[in-house]
């Protein structure tokens, strides 16, 4: 599906000299909806890269973390950052929605089901001890497809983007998965432990303990990214947010992979479901062994969750 982005530009394409759209020019905007800009999809997707590369790089004080409602961890840095890129995003397409993994959110009005996802760090336990495997990601989306994403590892130096229908890409370059089968020298990555049992999946847990391969913990955006590049062979998502799902599975798709979408034991508002990653025949084979007898819901999120 090609997807389809209207902008009402005013002077140059640089999205830094870009200002804030008035009454006219966002009925303009909302008329040409219909018109397919996907070359301006890259530069505002990387408007808001430099955004948080900015504050990333300004952010003097040490991070101040808390616990949120369901007991995971977030920073000041990364609520600061969210309401910034929240807020330019709504000064260039006011047309598109916006939901942020901290509570950031904007409605826009009769936007045809646009909406941006960000996360503002992906694995924020990474980013407090200090870790390399953080990023920031940012998913354009059309209902539950996503359209566009783009991934940055600070430290790692690392830019994952991928737009539909365009390939997927690392720092530029073309990024493949690994077509092969499952072996015992397999690296698959799969979600931590704490994460099968908070949303009540032990026995997949169980289950994958008995799969022939290695099973690692690479979790969160890095894991789908390293599954892109075929440095590892699958990543299974034990429970995901859109803000999760719509990247990873998009660069997976776009890189030249599969995906198997299923249902939680116990869904939750942000958590919506879990994924499965890989070539064809890898994912239709863990799919098998964890869930036999059931039916696979391929390449796309379902739309009952809307």
């Amino acid at each position: 599906m090609k997807f389809i982005i209207g902008l009402a530009l005013y002077g140059s394409v640089c999205f830094s000299s870009v200002l804030p759209m008035h009454s006219d020019q966002g009925a303009l905007a909302m008329q040409s909806i219909l018109t397919f800009k996907e070359e301006l999809t890259l530069p505002i997707l990387h408007e808001a890269l430099n955004l948080f590369k900015d504050s990333y790089n300004q952010w003097s004080a040490i991070p101040k973390f808390e616990l949120k409602q369901d007991g995971s961890l977030v920073s000041d840095f990364e609520k600061d950052v969210e309401e910034k890129i929240c807020n330019r995003l709504k000064q260039i397409t006011p047309w598109i929605s916006f939901q942020g993994e901290e509570g950031t959110n904007y409605q826009a009005d009769n936007n045809e089901g646009y909406k941006w996802y960000v996360d503002p760090i992906d694995g924020t336990i990474s980013f407090k001890n200090d870790l390399d495997t953080f990023a920031f990601t940012l998913t354009l989306s059309h209902g539950l497809s996503p359209l566009a994403m783009i991934a940055y590892f600070p430290r790692l130096d690392k830019t994952y983007h991928a737009i539909e229908g365009q390939g997927a890409y690392c720092n530029g370059q073309p990024i493949k998965v690994r077509i092969d089968e499952i072996n015992t020298h397999n690296v698959i990555a799969r979600s931590d432990d704490y994460v099968f049992k908070t949303y009540n999946s032990p026995h997949t847990l169980e289950q994958l303990s008995t799969f022939p391969a290695i099973l690692r913990t690479y979790t969160d955006i890095h894991a789908y990214c390293l599954a892109a590049e075929g440095k590892i062979t699958a990543k299974i998502d034990a429970a995901g947010a859109l803000w999760d799902l719509m990247p990873g599975m998009l660069l997976m798709l776009e890189s030249g992979g599969f995906s198997s979408f299923y249902f939680m034991d116990t869904p939750t508002e942000d958590c919506y479901g879990s994924l499965i990653v890989g070539s064809e025949t890898v994912v239709k084979r863990i799919h098998d062994h964890l869930y036999p007898g059931k039916d696979i819901i391929c390449n796309k999120i379902p739309e009952q969750l809307l």
